[in-house]
């Protein structure tokens, strides 16, 4: 679980530290968001779209607390343990859209995230709910100044995650 809150705070802070474009005159497309959970129990998932910047984050905590911390400049306002018992998050910004799917064993979801712009993170929580220490992993994915094309999360039997991104090649006209 360390490693996994260590790549989600690496991820949020490039995403608290304003480093994507704005969304103005930046190009958006239609993300295929593939959630697939072959595990024999229920899971979680929250995704957050961010093609800016995070001017509030709301973290529920194990107990069912929720913590808000506005304006953070970074990971270091945030509190560790506020991270690491994480079983839900809303970020709220410019143009940041969040969402969360309950997966019940052997089932998936396909959703579509639309008008997705450039330099965008997206951010994703898994939990499993009903377990004593029920946050899985944390995470980011981005695509740089290239435009999603597809963002899969797979559960596999046993608890395994893998998650991946595939991104379209940004081309110009000459």
């Amino acid at each position: 679980m360390h490693r996994s809150l260590l790549v989600f705070s690496c991820a949020l802070l490039v995403v608290l530290a304003g480093c994507a474009a704005p969304t103005t005159d930046n190009p958006t497309s239609d993300v295929r968001l593939t959630i697939d959970n072959s595990d024999s129990v229920s899971y979680e998932v929250t995704v957050a779209v961010v093609p800016s910047t995070v001017e509030t984050l709301r973290i529920t905590g194990v107990d069912g607390t929720t913590r808000t911390f506005r304006n953070v400049s970074g990971l270091g306002s945030v509190p560790p343990e506020a991270l690491g018992n994480a079983t839900g998050f809303t970020a709220t910004g410019p143009g940041v859209e969040t969402q969360s799917y309950v997966l019940d064993p052997q089932t998936g979801i396909g959703d579509t995230l639309r008008e997705t712009p450039r330099n965008t993170t997206v951010l994703y929580l898994v939990t499993q709910p009903n377990s004593d220490e029920p946050t899985r992993t944390w995470g980011a994915v981005t695509c740089g100044n290239n435009a999603f094309d597809e963002v899969e999360i797979r559960i596999s039997d046993g608890g395994g995650i893998a998650v991946s991104n595939s991104c379209e090649s940004r081309t110009t006209a000459q």
